[in-house]
Parts: C-alpha cells; sequence; structure tokens
C-alpha cells in the first residue's frame, strides 16, 4: 500500500501549482508547511529512540510538527488516492503516562501524480489520544495513541477516521536527561487506517502519520 508521504506531496504541489510562479497565498503557505515538515522529518529520520535512561516519568512537553492521513478509495487506482494533512500538536505528560493533541488547518491532495495532483479543502480536525494513550507501554521510549477524526470535503465526500497509531520518542538532550526536554522528537504511525466515506459502505484503508519536535 501507499502511504502518506511529505516529499511526495511536495514535490505535486510544486509541479501543480508552478514553484516560483503565479502561485496564490493559500498554496504558498501549504508548500511552506510541506518544505519545514519536509526538514523536520529528515531530522527525526536520522535520530535513534531516545534514551531509556534519560525518559521522563514526570513534567510535560510540547510536539510540534505535521500530520496526515492517506486514504485509498480504490487500490487498483492512483488517481483517487486521497492525503489529507496539517499542523500537528502533540502532548505528553509523562507523569501520567499519556499523549493527547490534534492535527489541524488541514488540506488535501488528491493523487500524488506531479502532472495532475489537485489540491483540496477540508474541514476537521484530527483527535489524537482521544480514546486513548500510552508512553513506555513496552521500551520506556515506545508511544501509542488513538486517532479519530471526521473530515468533510466538498466534492469528494465525508470520511470518518480511526486508528491506533505507535511510535518513539527520538532524541536525546543529554544535558537534560530525566526531563521533559530530554526526548527531541516524536512519531507516531499507522498501516491499518480505516475510514468509511459517508454513504458508502466500504472500508477504505490507508495510513496516518504524525510527527513533532520539542
Amino acid at each position: 500500500m501507499r502511504s502518506f508521504s511529505v516529499c511526495a506531496l511536495l514535490l505535486t504541489l510544486l509541479c501543480a501549482c508552478g514553484d516560483g510562479g503565479l502561485v496564490d497565498d493559500d498554496s504558498r503557505d501549504v508548500i511552506a508547511l510541506l518544505r519545514d515538515a519536509e526538514r523536520t522529518s529528515e531530522r527525526l529520520g536520522d535520530l535513534p529512540g531516545t534514551a531509556f535512561d534519560a525518559m521522563p516519568t514526570s513534567g510535560r512537553a510540547t510536539f510540534e510538527g505535521l500530520g496526515g492521513v492517506f486514504i485509498d478509495p480504490v487500490i487498483a487506482r492512483d488517481s483517487d488516492d486521497l492525503s489529507i494533512f496539517g499542523d500537528a500538536r502533540l502532548d505528553a505528560d509523562f507523569r501520567r503516562g499519556t499523549i493527547t493533541g490534534r492535527v489541524d488547518n488541514l488540506v488535501g491532495v488528491q493523487g500524488l501524480n506531479p502532472a495532475t495532483g489537485e489540491r483540496f479543502d477540508v474541514d476537521g480536525t484530527i483527535e489524537i489520544g482521544d480514546r486513548g494513550s500510552r508512553i513506555g507501554a513496552g521500551a520506556p521510549n515506545d508511544a501509542r495513541a488513538t486517532y479519530t477524526a471526521r473530515l468533510a470535503t466538498e466534492d469528494r465526500g465525508t470520511f470518518d477516521v480511526r486508528g491506533t497509531a505507535n511510535g518513539k520518542f527520538l532524541g536525546t538532550r543529554a544535558s537534560e536527561a530525566g526531563t521533559a526536554r530530554a526526548p527531541r522528537g516524536l512519531r507516531l504511525q499507522d498501516d491499518d487506517l480505516t475510514a468509511r466515506r459517508r454513504g458508502d459502505d466500504r472500508i477504505l484503508t490507508g495510513t496516518f502519520d504524525v510527527f513533532g519536535e520539542n
């Protein structure tokens, strides 16, 4: 299955909108968001999990970045693939061992073909940890959280999305070991997203990805 890809989304929008040309303000903002998110994703991708003995057991930390879902309405066809993404905020409460947050200011891209990709507006919010979450269920730096969303579009339907994402706290600030500043990042992913489009009984598949830096 294809998945949510910041790099592919950025390429699609740059080609569809004409980077450096007559780009409207909304598209310019989305391209800037994706460029920043791509840099964040690359930084986090180079980091190992937070050192076990540095993980905090009290305090709170906020991780900000990008999150989104990839929905595949028809597996055999790529032109209808939907990527919906926006600003992410993840709040970790290390004393309670929980993660909550949301992805908002959502925008969508249909298809990941740079020649034909199309941006569209999305109403809704992806709520994270609304049905449960846990820090350190396995290893001390492990993280898990549910996510739920009702995502409405003008002409592509309304999607009810849910799942459970797993991941890790990433990187270690050695000088901050044991405090809420010790982890540098957090990433949660789910390759088994399920979605339903209003008026359609089919269960659609997809993926979820959210990441941020502290």
